[in-house]
């Protein structure tokens, strides 16, 4: 019945923007990122009604997309059928270069991580830097507590605490080795094996919440005095305070979760169809670099501090900027939703993660496969 259901979701997605296709004369642009609003969104839609000021000539026509998947229900069709600026994800972005999809920027676009696929980069670095920190009272918190965490999905587990317990040197080395896919380390193996156990032991005391949106709420109300956040929510809970609490949003601190690690990393990018050809793929190469150039954002003394965080502390690879969607899916599913209260050892977890990684990235990655 659940493979019914997504197979009857794609469908509907396909039948619905394949009616918007971009046209010779229209540079077709899909920027609506589901997770990201406010002031985050307003900044690239800036941009891109900049852009359109600055090339009165040419007509840019926006695609709105269902959900963040698109790119990948359109991706077996061809890039035809893809807009010809949009932003993705950088495991999306992985999957769509792999289909030769999305045109490649080293020449334009910084190398910084997470859009670099067998070493050329394809995407230009889009909305504020995503960093995973404990937002905290320091009146009613002190740093090594419990903290709140959502539980949802295990989206969090897999992405804050493995991120987090990953940020030493071994663990950057073992992620460096996985993505390569060299056969140097494993999942399965003792290292990774090791974090499991260290993340089930911190979540014993550590608090879930079933939503990000009771978990921001938890802090709002003082039930919760330290919760983990990243991204985009950092920001909604900290304008929330702001206009709830001032004297709380005034006072808010900011930890790692682990030791002095920040996993940190751009969550989107803006790529470019690699189906274009000419004069309009040099204009769209200009349109992705406009839409994704960063505006000055005004800070306070609070984020200040969240500033100052991010520069006293050692970044860290954000785990879940690897491998792909399908991994993750069966990851949390099969794994890190579970890691609260499941009955299986932190090995039988590892080894279900190494084969999902031998099937949904090693094989089709790897040198001689």
């Amino acid at each position: 019945m659940r493979a019914v259901s997504l197979f009857s979701v794609a469908l509907v997605a396909l039948a619905v923007l394949c009616c918007s296709c971009s046209k010779d004369d229209t540079i077709t642009v899909d920027i609506n990122v589901i997770n990201i609003s406010g002031v985050e969104l307003s900044v690239v839609r800036d941009n891109l009604q900049q852009w359109e000021d600055d090339h009165a000539d040419i007509t840019v026509s926006e695609r709105i997309r269902i959900e963040d998947s698109d790119m990948i229900y359109l991706a077996p069709m061809g890039s035809e059928h893809l807009p010809d600026v949009f932003i993705c994800d950088p495991s999306t972005g992985r999957a769509l270069d792999e289909a030769g999809l999305v045109c490649c920027l080293s020449d334009y676009a910084p190398d910084i991580g997470p859009f670099t696929y067998n070493g050329e980069v394809y995407a230009f670095p889009v909305f504020r830097e995503t960093v995973s920190v404990v937002v905290y009272d320091p009146d009613n918190w002190e740093p090594g507590s419990a903290v709140g965490y959502s539980a949802e999905n295990g989206i969090s587990i897999s992405c804050d605490y493995l991120s987090a317990f990953l940020g030493d040197p071994q663990g950057q080395e073992w992620i460096g080795h996985m993505t390569a896919c060299d056969e140097e380390a494993s999942f399965a193996g003792d290292y990774l094996t090791g974090r499991i156990d260290m993340i089930r032991t911190r979540l014993e005391d550590d608090i879930p919440y079933a939503s990000v949106n009771e978990l921001t709420e938890a802090f709002r109300d003082g039930r919760c005095p330290a919760v983990l956040l990243r991204g985009n929510d950092i920001y909604v809970l900290l304008e929330q305070v702001r206009q709830s609490d001032p004297a709380l949003y005034g006072r808010i601190g900011f930890a790692c979760l682990e030791g002095d690690y920040l996993p940190a990393g751009f969550s989107y990018g803006v790529f470019v169809n690699a189906g274009l050809e000419g004069e309009k793929r040099e204009y769209c190469i200009d349109l992705a670099r406009c839409i994704a150039e960063e505006v000055p954002l005004a800070y306070d003394d609070t984020t200040l501090r969240l500033e100052a965080l991010r520069e006293e502390s050692v970044p860290v690879r954000i785990i879940t900027h690897c491998f792909d969607h399908g991994f993750w899916n069966c990851a949390r599913e099969e794994c890190f939703s579970l890691l609260p209260y499941g009955d299986r050892t932190s090995a039988e977890y590892a080894l279900t993660l190494q084969n999902r990684y031998e099937e949904y990235y090693f094989n089709s990655n790897h040198d001689g496969g």
